[in-house]
């Protein structure tokens, strides 16, 4: 028998739409029952710097100081939304994206 469907939350770039200040959204993917919503985080980024912030370790060139400030400051963010997300999803006796 399959366990009950859990739903769960994750970063995203929406790479779909770019800004006029060349940087994408991103946005609070929660997904249930095959079935996503997405929420605006308000944080704007580049692909690039989006890919090393998830990635810290694979980062293939050389990068400033600031530039690592940046990416900390960015993992910061993402990693406190991801917690205040998890923590609704928890606090509901039944999940709807409606509730959440």
């Amino acid at each position: 028998m399959f366990a009950k469907n859990k739903p769960s939350a994750s970063i995203i770039i929406d790479d779909r739409r770019l800004k006029k200040t060349g940087l994408y959204p991103t946005r609070l993917r929660i997904t249930y029952a095959r079935e996503m919503r997405h929420y605006p985080t308000g944080i704007d980024i580049t692909v690039e710097d989006f890919s090393q912030v998830q990635n810290p370790n694979s980062i293939g060139k050389e990068i400033t100081p600031a530039q690592r400030k940046q990416f900390k400051e960015h993992k910061l963010q993402f990693d406190a939304l991801l917690v205040k997300a998890n923590e609704v999803l928890k606090s509901l006796k039944e999940f709807s994206f409606e509730g959440f």
